[in-house]
């Protein structure tokens, strides 16, 4: 009882310690990482560190009676991971952009088909006068094709990497490609 009470009182004391390296500009350059180990589960997390045989996330919590954010670090080992999800913020840029892009192509394409003709007058109509010369259609087609583009490239966002514990070498890989970069220290 008395070793799990100094156990306690020590990473209390060196999670203090630690939670002032830490700021909210920092976390948001880091990814975000869901974590399943074997035993138990790691909330929202933030992707610190990588090394050959574990991992450093970092959590965020609030002070119990200031309210404020406060950080910790710990290392998890690969060997107790059974899955890990990988939110990247620059990876979710990209999907929603090329998603966006797809999208908005083709519902202005899709658009373009309801536009009006001489033989059917099926358009929009604004304000009981139908366009001239047709052009809403396509761009309303754009703009709904973007907005559901992103939404679809927001489903490609996460990486998911499965049986962590029984192949860390693919695991290092693909963290070492989302982790962010740090500087050399001189």
């Amino acid at each position: 009882m008395i070793v799990c009470l100094c156990t306690l009182f020590l990473t209390s004391v060196f999670g203090q310690r630690r939670s002032n390296q830490f700021k909210a500009s920092d976390l948001a350059k880091m990814p975000i990482v869901y974590i399943d180990l074997i035993e138990k589960s790691y909330p929202r997390s933030y992707l610190d560190r990588v090394s050959n045989s574990s991992i450093t996330i970092v959590n965020r919590t609030f002070h119990e009676r200031t309210l404020r954010p406060m950080y910790f670090s710990g290392v998890v080992p690969l060997d107790q991971i059974k899955h890990i999800t990988i939110i990247s913020k620059k990876r979710k840029w990209q999907t929603n952009l090329i998603g966006g892009a797809i999208g908005g192509a083709a519902g202005y394409f899709l658009g373009r088909q309801f536009r009006p003709d001489r033989i059917r007058q099926a358009n929009i109509e604004l304000i009981d006068q139908p366009p001239s010369n047709g052009f809403i259609e396509p761009i309303l087609g754009g703009i709904l094709g973007v907005g559901l583009g992103v939404v679809i490239g927001d489903l490609f966002t996460p990486v998911h990497i499965d049986n962590v514990n029984s192949n860390p070498r693919q695991a290092v890989r693909t963290l070492r490609e989302h982790s962010p970069k740090k500087k050399k220290r001189r």
